[in-house]
């Protein structure tokens, strides 16, 4: 019998065994634009606007946990 030579991301696109599956890159990812948006937080309370700096540290602070548990699903 011939050996099977069909990748797994094939067969089955939506398993976690897919090639791009990775949760360190989407989670690294989402962690990063959360910093930066606590970031932008920072500055919008620097410059007066407490009403954007409330929702950008929100988002942010969101973002951030959210990207820490998909990389951490990962491991």
């Amino acid at each position: 019998m011939a050996k099977d030579r069909v990748p797994d991301s094939i067969k089955h696109p939506l398993s976690l065994r897919a090639d791009y599956a990775n949760p360190y890159l989407y989670g690294g990812a989402s962690f990063i634009v959360g910093f930066v948006g606590l970031m932008g937080s920072v500055v919008a309370f620097i410059v007066g606007n407490r009403t954007a700096g409330v929702v950008l540290l929100a988002l942010g602070a969101l973002l951030m946990v959210a990207g820490y548990l998909v990389a951490r699903r990962g491991s």
